[in-house]
C-alpha cells in the first residue's frame, strides 16, 4: 500500500536520493515532503521508502499549480518615486531630514552600547578559583 493511498503494478520506483537528485533539493528534503503528505511514496521496509515516477509527476504538477501567482484586482502600482509626504508619520525620513541630523557622537541615544573590552579585549590571565 503507497502512502498516497494506491497501488501501482509495474511502476519505476525512485530512491529518495534519486528524486532529491532530479529535483535539485537534498535528501533529507524528499523525506520531509514524504513525511509531510506532500509527496507520495510506497513504503519498502521499516526505514526505506520509493517514490513512483508518477507520484513524482503528480508532486510536480501540484507544486507548478501552487507556484502560479494569481492575479489580484486593483490599481496598479505606480512607476515614479514615493513622495516623502506619503511616510508621514511612519518614522520614515526623507533625505533632507537625514542630512540635518548631527554627526558622529553627538547623536542622542540610539549609539552602540558596546565598550572597546567587549570589542577586542582580553580574558584576564588565571587560573582556577580555590
Amino acid at each position: 500500500m503507497t502512502k498516497s493511498g494506491a497501488k501501482t503494478a509495474n511502476a519505476e520506483y525512485l530512491t529518495p536520493q534519486e528524486v532529491a537528485e532530479r529535483l535539485r533539493v537534498t535528501r533529507r528534503t524528499v523525506y520531509n515532503w514524504i513525511t509531510g503528505g506532500r509527496l507520495g511514496a510506497d513504503k519498502a521496509g521499516p526505514k526505506l521508502w520509493r517514490v513512483t515516477l508518477v507520484q513524482l509527476e503528480q508532486f510536480q504538477a501540484q507544486e507548478r499549480a501552487a507556484s502560479v501567482p494569481t492575479l489580484r484586482a486593483g490599481p496598479k502600482p505606480s512607476a515614479g518615486p514615493v513622495p516623502p509626504s506619503s511616510f508621514a508619520g511612519q518614522g520614515v525620513s526623507s533625505r533632507h531630514e537625514r542630512a540635518e541630523q548631527p554627526q558622529g557622537g553627538e547623536r542622542s541615544g540610539g549609539g552602540s552600547s558596546l565598550k572597546p573590552a567587549a570589542i577586542g579585549g582580553k580574558k584576564k590571565a588565571g587560573g582556577r578559583r580555590r
